[in-house]
């Protein structure tokens, strides 16, 4: 880990506050500790990062949501909490979206630290693409600049907000179980998502917990189209020992699976269950209503503005990482395996 201001100021046995002003070459600083801080700084290598030492040094009354993909319903929600919190306490609130380009995520958070933010919400691309590099957002974090990540990265000793995935997973598998399913597909694994890799851990630990289950493992890129979904439920429903429930890595995915279903000639549930990952709006009106989990966004609003208060208060305080649980919603695509399979 690099070397933060908050290191400086220990090893010169003096405040944050006074290394901040030796940076910013400001007044209130002796000259025999100012040379100290100054040598320390040189023999270390420290670098203020220009936004960092921005942040320390003055109040903006401006917060930064750095968002990696605005079509995300969930993202905007949470982005009109958050903003609606602050804009209260008399901040404005900037947001940009990075089209799930991490490239323009890291111009992105430079621009809004150029403009002077007290502290920022980001929602990295890395949570869609896992091999996208967060170098930057852990460097964000060694030098001491307040923001909270929607999600979660490897190594990452910030602050970070997000849902329960892998619990929220292994109760829908134990739900399909409870009602007597035994041949289970788990559908949409994808090492390259975030919410895909722990929502089939979650749903892996449960069957593997049940020595009477069985679960079929089905790869497909969340970010595939809806032609090659339907084509991979297709196979799915083609096995010759075709599994009585699918678990699908989405609502999305999960509606189109019930569609797929229905288009040759298998009842939902009655010939097969159907359960999916974040109640959008159309998986309550669908026929039938889809299975679910619901992100918990009052939750996750009310954490990130909690790390935010925190964070803006005291950039150096300890560092929270809240994982918000979610809600299940058990609706009508989902019930007891049929007695006997129908044959294609």
């Amino acid at each position: 880990m690099g070397i933060t201001i908050k290191d400086i100021a220990r090893m010169a046995n003096t405040s944050i506050a006074t290394v901040s002003n030796v940076i910013g070459d400001k007044p209130g600083v002796g000259k025999a500790k100012k040379k100290q801080v100054l040598e320390i700084i040189k023999r270390t290598g420290y670098r203020p990062h220009r936004s960092a030492r921005s942040l320390v040094l003055q109040k903006s009354a401006m917060l930064g949501f750095v968002v990696s993909d605005l079509s995300n319903a969930v993202y905007v929600n949470v982005f009109r909490g958050v903003e609606s919190v602050f804009r209260k306490r008399g901040y404005q609130v900037f947001l940009a979206d990075s089209e799930m380009d991490g490239a323009k995520e890291r111009d992105n958070i430079e621009l809004m630290l150029d403009n002077r933010v007290e502290a920022l919400v980001i929602i990295p691309v890395h949570e869609f693409k896992l091999g996208d590099d967060v170098v930057h957002l852990i460097k964000l974090h060694q030098e001491g600049v307040p923001f909270v990540v929607m999600g979660r990265l490897e190594n990452f000793e910030g602050d970070f907000v997000t849902s329960e995935e892998t619990r929220s997973a292994a109760r829908m598998a134990q739900h399909l179980m409870g009602l007597g399913h035994t041949r289970i597909a788990f559908v949409g694994e994808d090492p390259d998502n975030r919410a895909a890799v722990e929502r089939y851990l979650g749903v892996k630990r449960a069957v593997e917990s049940d020595s009477r289950a069985e679960l079929v493992t089905v790869r497909c890129p969340a970010n595939s189209s809806v032609r090659r979904w339907a084509s991979t439920v297709d196979s799915v429903l083609r096995m010759p020992e075709r599994p009585t429930a699918l678990i699908m890595v989405n609502d999305i995915t999960a509606i189109t699976a019930i569609q797929r279903c229905k288009a040759v000639g298998l009842g939902v549930p009655e010939d097969i269950s159907v359960v999916g990952f974040g109640n959008l709006m159309t998986a309550s009106v669908i026929e039938p209503a889809l299975t679910t989990f619901a992100e918990n966004v009052p939750g996750i609003v009310n954490k990130i503005v909690e790390a935010l208060t925190r964070k803006i208060a005291d950039p150096q305080c300890e560092s929270i990482q809240s994982l918000v649980p979610q809600k299940m919603l058990r609706r009508k695509s989902s019930a007891p395996p049929p007695r006997r399979i129908k044959i294609l």
